[in-house]
């Protein structure tokens, strides 16, 4: 049991920019891409129709079709199509920095925000919407069923924003910093065509899966014990 995976597309890419304000300001930001692309899709090789060919177990004997995936509990072996099915996905982020920092002799002082933005999609099919045929001590035992053809989207929103600060006094420097972070997901209305054993299912959006809101403070002192 094995299968063609390839990548049609995948990338990062990014771009940063700094400048300089002031002999105190220093401004910074960028941008980040990422996108993937990936199959996994049955061997040709395999039968293009159930019925066409027989497959036998090692050690049981066990006749299996292999235009189906089979899985031989007894041994563990696996047989016939690949167990994952037919994938497609593609997925892509976007990031975002910007910060600006000032700058003296004993002080500085930092505040920047990241926000990344992504989406996910996903197409599942399997043969005769059969995950597999289980086989225990030579014979047929059991068979696993799948809802497909199956269509999933999925978004995400990704927000920090903080602020960070160092005092040098002498030989003690104190830092302090606040940051607060958001993130949410959220999956539109997604429709998947009629499968063997279900119509089409329309499953509604769905917001906040998560919803996540954190404020996280952090404080430092440093004392330099030699000068």
């Amino acid at each position: 049991s094995a299968a063609i995976e390839d990548m049609p597309q995948s990338y990062n890419a990014s771009v940063k920019w700094t400048g300089t304000l002031s002999n105190r300001l220093l401004a910074e930001a960028g941008l980040g891409l990422y996108t993937q692309q990936y199959r996994e899709i049955y061997e040709p090789e395999l039968p293009t129709s159930p019925g066409l060919a027989v497959g036998v177990f090692p050690t049981t004997n066990a006749r299996y079709d292999p235009y189906y995936t089979s899985l031989d509990q007894t041994t563990g072996f696996y047989r016939g199509a690949w167990r994952a099915g037919n994938i497609f996905h593609i997925s892509g982020v976007r990031n975002y920095v910007t910060s600006l920092s000032y700058v003296t002799g004993a002080q500085s002082l930092k505040v920047g925000m990241q926000y990344q933005d992504g989406i996910s999609r996903q197409s599942d099919l399997y043969r005769g919407d059969i995950d597999q045929i289980q086989f225990l001590n030579g014979a047929p035992r059991a068979v696993v069923l799948r809802a497909t053809p199956r269509y999933a989207v999925e978004n995400i929103a990704d927000v920090g924003v903080y602020v960070d600060e160092r005092w040098t006094l002498k030989r003690v420097t104190l830092s302090g910093g606040l940051r607060f972070d958001y993130f949410n997901g959220s999956t539109p209305d997604q429709y998947s065509e009629a499968g063997t054993w279900i119509g089409a299912p329309l499953t509604p959006a769905v917001e906040n899966i998560p919803n996540w809101k954190d404020i996280n403070p952090r404080f430092g002192v440093a004392w330099d014990l030699f000068g």
